[in-house]
């Protein structure tokens, strides 16, 4: 053992002194020989590690950059507040539940919804393994009723497009997709069910069901204090359930919300007008809100 140590010392100096190299050999070690296999690597700014496997479609993203979907991950990094309450709708691997948990501190709420087996597995590691307190993981999916439904669920590496509607998505409308029953429930149920008493973001991706989560929510998203909302506005997967981006914007608006664009560094919030084609992330705020939040709309 003393040996190998010893023909092994002076790789482990040149790791340390070059750690790029390290990473590099990381990376080119799981996505070629391990693509399967779940390991662990920093969330960008957060004293977090989060699980995940190579061949993720999330994952090249998170691995290079500590990130995926920079905008929305650094405004909540920036607005979210200690004592907090988050709903994270459809967290896949948790990028987001972790953040979330780190800004609003033990103070604060996280609530996570993930009903895909193997993503929620990764999701409970990441919690262990970041010893945290503050989230409350269900293992169920998000949508306007109470009860069960069938769940598309893609072969590995392509979670992040399991859907309860039909795949519509370029990328996995070709491929074959297990189906397995599983929990639905509404948010106006869990909050009611859970005397949870505010709620003040919630982030929602769910492959083409957004607006039957909004749906779900009418009585919370109605309310005075209604929460800020991060929501993923694509034509692509909302046909999957019939359904189109501009449909999603006309809910918003039917509930008292503002559609929004943060700027690159969620410095200022432009409106968005109603269009032909949706293909991007969008906050959801309303225009009462917008000084609670410190948020500032974009000079003309």
């Amino acid at each position: 053992m003393n040996k190998l140590k010893n023909r092994l010392y002076p790789a482990y100096k040149i790791l340390r002194k070059y750690p790029l190299w390290g990473k590099y050999l990381k990376w080119y070690f799981y996505s070629n020989w391990q693509p399967n296999k779940p390991f662990e690597v920093n969330l960008d700014g957060a004293e977090l590690r989060i699980t995940l496997t190579a061949n993720d479609a999330l994952a090249p993203s998170i691995f290079w950059r500590g990130k995926s979907e920079p905008i929305f991950f650094d405004f909540m990094s920036k607005y979210l507040k200690p004592g907090m309450t988050v709903f994270d709708i459809g967290a896949n691997i948790g990028q987001y539940t972790l953040l979330a948990s780190q800004c609003v501190g033990q103070n604060g709420r996280v609530h996570s919804f993930e009903p895909a087996d193997r993503e929620f597995s990764f999701l409970q590691r990441s919690i262990k393994n970041n010893e945290l307190a503050n989230i409350f993981l269900q293992k169920k999916a998000v949508s306007n009723f109470d009860g069960y439904a069938p769940l598309n669920i893609f072969p590995d590496g392509q979670g992040a497009y399991n859907t309860l509607g039909k795949p519509s998505h370029n990328v996995v409308a070709q491929i074959k997709a297990d189906i397995k029953e599983v929990e639905c429930v509404q948010i106006d149920t869990y909050v009611r069910q859970s005397q949870i008493n505010n709620v003040d973001l919630i982030k929602i991706d769910v492959e083409g069901g957004e607006i039957n989560v909004l749906e779900g929510a009418k009585d919370l998203l109605s309310r005075e204090d209604a929460p800020l909302v991060m929501c993923e506005f694509g034509d692509e997967t909302l046909a999957g359930f019939g359904n189109t981006g501009r449909e999603l914007h006309e809910c918003f608006e039917r509930l008292g919300y503002q559609v929004m664009e943060p700027s690159e560094h969620g410095d200022f919030l432009t409106l968005v007008e109603k269009r032909g084609r949706y293909g991007a992330n969008y906050i959801a705020i309303k225009p009462h809100a917008l000084k609670r939040w410190g948020l500032t709309l974009a000079p003309n």
